[in-house]
């Protein structure tokens, strides 16, 4: 993501950060990962996150501020249920600059602006067979049988040409960014633009 980022905007400033400070659910498959109703139905995890990542990005935003002119730009990425996190943390008053959700089950609302995301800055992607938002549909993480990748939403639905689940931030075999990884660079350094938005 980084590299990526960097590569488009080499004299901005840009930091990444993996954040995974919460007690995230450990099954997602019904039996196969253990227990016949998956951890990854229960929202519980994200509403015990979403405070804990709420906290980390008011105190990243602080660090940043004493360290440089002006609070920067924020973009949140949350995969798979980290994206239902990053909703609880907008509910406990998070406000990202941007958000891109990729293989969302549901952020638990019907629309971003439920969520105080601002219009034309809330972004999903849903690679080709990626079943999990289909399977969030029918999960107690959407709201209204909606997910972040639905019309009904409101996201910018950014194409993708990754495949399955886990593949968003993979590069392609020549070395080169996928378009997948493209588009959430362009999203975190501001090229709004040049991003390719799915058509529907």
């Amino acid at each position: 993501m980084w590299r990526e980022s960097n590569s488009i905007k080499p004299k901005d400033q840009v930091s990444v950060i993996t954040w995974l400070d919460y007690d995230a659910p450990q099954s997602a498959i019904p039996v196969a990962d253990g227990p016949l109703i998956p951890e990854a139905r229960d929202g519980s995890y994200a509403i015990k996150g979403g405070p804990i990542l709420d906290e980390f990005l008011k105190g990243a935003k602080v660090a940043h501020s004493n360290e440089s002119e002006g609070s920067g730009h924020t973009t949140v990425v949350g995969h798979s249920y980290g994206s239902t996190v990053v909703a609880e943390a907008a509910k406990n008053g998070a406000r990202p600059d941007d958000v891109i959700v990729a293989g969302s089950p549901g952020m638990q609302a019907k629309h971003h602006t439920d969520l105080g995301i601002k219009d034309d800055h809330m972004w999903a992607m849903v690679a080709e067979g990626d079943i999990v938002p289909s399977v969030g549909r029918l999960s107690a993480l959407q709201e209204g049988g909606i997910v972040p990748s639905d019309t009904q939403f409101g996201s910018a639905n950014m194409a993708t040409d990754t495949i399955g689940h886990s593949d968003y931030w993979k590069r392609r075999e020549d070395g080169q960014a996928s378009l997948s990884l493209q588009n959430q660079a362009r999203v975190i350094v501001g090229e709004y633009e040049e991003v390719e938005i799915n058509q529907k």
